[in-house]
Order: structure tokens, then C-alpha cells, then sequence
């Protein structure tokens, strides 16, 4: 995958670069969300992430990537 390419090569930067295009071009796949509020959540953006992996809960609950959304969630510093 392109992404895990670009974590390895430039950093989650670029990783985050690449999932917010994603992102705007399949904003209804939580998949996406999921991944990057994982990589907010690496560059301490805590905010970020948390929105990005409600996002990918709230557009299918019932995804496989939703449970792990909301471990993701249940480890962000609290607020």
C-alpha cells in the first residue's frame, strides 16, 4: 500500500499527506478515517485523531475497522 510506503520512506508526514487526499476522494470510507487518526495520534495530534476515528465508528459502526477505532479511541490522553 502506498501509505505504509510512504511511512517508511518520509515519515508519518507524508502518511498523512497521502491519507487526507485519500480521505477526500472516498470520505465515506472509514478505513481511511481509521488509518488517519492513527497517524494524527503519532504526531501527537490528539484532536485530530479523535476525529478521524469517530469518523470511521460513525460511518460504519459495524466495520471491522470500527472495533478498532474505538481502542484507538479508548487510548487517546483524555481532554
Amino acid at each position: 500500500m502506498l501509505v505504509v510506503a510512504g511511512i517508511q520512506a518520509q515519515g508519518f508526514e507524508l502518511a498523512r499527506d497521502l491519507l487526507q487526499e485519500a480521505v477526500k476522494e472516498a470520505p465515506q470510507n472509514p478505513a481511511y478515517h481509521y488509518h488517519l487518526g492513527l497517524v494524527y495520534q503519532k504526531l501527537n495530534n490528539f484532536a485530530q485523531a479523535r476525529e478521524q476515528l469517530e469518523k470511521a465508528v460513525q460511518i460504519n459502526p459495524n466495520h471491522p475497522v470500527a472495533a478498532e477505532a474505538r481502542l484507538a479511541l479508548a487510548e487517546l490522553p483524555k481532554d
